[in-house]
């Protein structure tokens, strides 16, 4: 009977350890993987960039798979700016990056529902950086703040405009902008993107676009040069 009892009482205790030690490893492989996690959302956005860690994921997602590069720290004489658009199930990243001598434009568009991705080039001339140059300036781009929270909204369409120029950098988040200084910003590089001439307009910073309410698919530009298409993303 005591041997009986001696056994149990050693399994019992075996199976406490395993259990501790099970939990240490199920505790650090979490803290291995938020700490992954966490330097991953760091490698595109500077720490308190915004208040809740669910944007940080959000748009690091979408730059490792469109766009896995950051602007934050560029080297001297580099500038780029950087426009976000969520409306799912579409995905659009635009950059301009320039220096004093070039200067150039990519984009990179899914449609996460067809499981399509179209990326390339665009041109744009120097009148159009310094038109969204001027707004940035005008909007007071370097004071505005993100949405206080939105990480549980799931409907509707998101924005986020990357800066970095002349070695000062800002990221400003916003759901579902409908007018206003930051709204204009961004679909006035959205203009760019489709083919529009920005500088014709006589009054670009009111510009807006009609909206329908509803996402649709829009055609390849035949003024897109350079342009790749990558299936199966």
């Amino acid at each position: 009977m005591e041997k009986n009892y001696f056994s149990a009482k050693v399994n019992c205790n075996i199976r406490i350890r395993n259990a501790k030690f099970y939990l240490a490893a199920m505790l650090m492989i979490f803290i291995s993987f938020k700490a992954f996690s966490q330097k991953n959302m760091y490698r595109y956005f500077p720490e308190n960039t915004f208040e809740n860690h669910s944007i940080y994921e959000r748009y690091s997602n979408i730059l490792d798979k469109l766009d896995p590069e950051s602007i934050k720290n560029l080297s001297a004489g580099e500038n780029a700016v950087r426009f976000i658009k969520i409306n799912e199930p579409y995905y659009y990243v635009i950059k301009i990056m320039w220096t004093e001598k070039d200067l150039s434009m990519e984009f990179t568009e899914e449609n996460e529902f067809k499981n399509l991705c179209e990326s390339g080039k665009l041109d744009i001339t120097r009148e159009s950086l310094n038109e969204i140059l001027r707004l940035i300036e005008k909007g007071k781009f370097y004071e505005m703040k993100s949405d206080v929270d939105n990480s549980d909204l799931t409907e509707g369409y998101m924005q986020l405009i990357e800066t970095n120029i002349n070695g000062k950098y800002k990221a400003v988040e916003r759901w579902q902008p409908e007018s206003g200084t930051f709204y204009s910003i961004g679909e006035n590089i959205f203009a760019l993107y489709k083919g529009e001439d920005i500088t014709a307009k006589k009054d670009s910073w009111n510009y807006k676009i009609k909206k329908t309410g509803t996402s649709s698919k829009k055609e390849p530009s035949k003024e897109k040069n350079e342009k790749t298409k990558n299936r199966g993303l």
